[in-house]
């Protein structure tokens, strides 16, 4: 501590270490450091501290007892201060947001939007086989269909391949029909009597069959 001038309680001491702050009483010759010590050592107040010898005049050391007394108080003051500003910096300060609240769970939604998904699964699964289903009896009557007409196809062809098989058999025969007519008149009389054959293939052809 620095040597304040100002202060009563150097001009009963003799400085050792002005850099130190070592020094020593002018009542007794005991040695201490710091000039708090050397007033606690005068007014026999420090409790670590060794205490003046009964050289030492009794108003001086009232008059430490008053020094430190004054110290004690200005001391406390400081740190009332001190307290007051620390207090004040605590209140401007703008305190931390809260923590965020825990995640709450509610199950029974959670249950409920799994059903929900279930549900909605299982509904797109049966959509999805009754359009399967749907186009594959459609498929089946489009081959159903293609089916009939080749067999309709099929007959048809059938029919004129009999009705053109049965016109040129009945030509065939009615050529030879009209050969044997030749021959007979020419021959002269028979027992056909007047027979006469024709040779109109279409209007038997017609009689028969009418389509």
């Amino acid at each position: 501590m620095g040597r304040n001038s100002l202060d009563m309680a150097w001009q009963y001491c003799t400085i050792i270490d002005k850099k130190k702050n070592h020094l020593r009483c002018n009542f007794c010759g005991h040695e201490m450091h710091g000039i708090t010590r050397f007033k606690e050592h005068i007014a026999q107040m420090g409790a670590d501290v060794k205490t003046c010898t009964d050289s030492c005049p009794q108003e001086i050391k009232q008059e430490m007892i008053k020094e430190l007394v004054q110290h004690s108080l200005k001391r406390e003051e400081k740190e009332r201060r001190l307290r007051e500003a620390l207090q004040s910096r605590l209140m401007n300060v703008t305190p931390p947001p809260p923590p965020p609240s825990p995640i709450s769970v509610d199950y029974n939604n959670k249950k409920r939007a799994a059903s929900a998904a279930t549900a909605d699964l299982e509904a797109e699964e049966r959509a999805m086989m009754e359009k399967a289903v749907k186009e594959s009896l459609q498929t089946f009557e489009m081959e159903k269909r293609k089916v009939a007409r080749y067999a309709d196809d099929e007959i048809e062809a059938a029919i004129r391949e009999s009705m053109r098989s049965y016109r040129e058999e009945q030509y065939w025969r009615r050529g030879r029909e009209g050969s044997s007519s030749r021959y007979y008149s020419e021959a002269g009389p028979s027992s056909f009597g007047n027979y006469e054959p024709t040779n109109d293939v279409d209007s038997d052809y017609d009689s028969d069959f009418s389509f």
